[in-house]
């Protein structure tokens, strides 16, 4: 759950200007220069915002389809891979998310083996029995925060700073102790991702916010 789009929600703004105006607020109230502080609240606040304007942007201008056409063709595969498993951790249940996510299967078969293994664990897992996992408070919450550890990637390999990092190996160490109290399948999937995760931090970085330049 985005803290920032659900506020905006209780107060029927659901805009890109009351997004920014919101963003501004609470920054002012964070900034470690004002708080004197780690500037973990700080970060975690510029990941929600990042994460809550591309949902809008995505919602507005109906990016998911035009962009994984765009990452589909004329890339390296493990380029093409990680930017439509970033697009689908942002779209995930929105218009075109299983769409995307055909994209991304075929992605990973081009990547790499593994990949592919960890996307038939997570579709087992998830996408074959929907139903079953969303009834389960604590998966769906690990699904989520999944889906979170994936958007923090994309945050790290864009602004390439240790805060961010941090954030991301927190998120991992996170679903890791999730993974254990999960069923057999769902944890082995939970924590085949954490391994992948892990490894992706310490390889090349790779432009996944592609958005920023997609505006229009």
């Amino acid at each position: 759950m985005n803290r920032l789009i659900e506020h905006l929600k209780k107060e029927d703004a659901l805009t890109l200007d009351a997004l920014r105006g919101l963003y501004r607020t609470l920054a002012l109230k964070c900034h470690p220069d004002v708080t004197k502080k780690s500037g973990n609240d700080f970060v975690q606040l510029q990941v929600e915002y990042e994460d809550a304007l591309r949902q809008l942007l995505f919602v507005e201008h109906d990016y998911p389809k035009k962009l994984a056409d765009v990452w589909r063709s004329s890339e390296d595969p493990r380029s093409a891979f990680l930017r439509t498993l970033y697009l689908y951790s942002i779209v995930y249940n929105r218009r075109h998310w299983k769409d995307i996510f055909s994209v991304l299967l075929a992605s990973a078969k081009a990547y790499d083996h593994s990949a592919e293994e960890l996307l038939d664990k997570y579709r087992r897992a998830f996408i074959d029995k929907p139903n079953e996992w969303k009834k389960d408070g604590f998966t769906a919450e690990t699904h989520e925060r999944l889906l979170l550890a994936i958007k923090q990637l994309g945050s790290y390999y864009e602004n390439d700073v240790y805060p961010n990092k941090r954030l991301l190996l927190s998120y991992i160490n996170e679903l890791s102790e999730k993974a254990k109290r999960l069923g057999t399948e769902t944890s082995a999937c939970i924590t085949s991702f954490c391994r992948f995760l892990r490894h992706e931090a310490e390889g090349p970085r790779v432009e996944l916010m592609m958005i920023w330049d997609r505006r229009k």
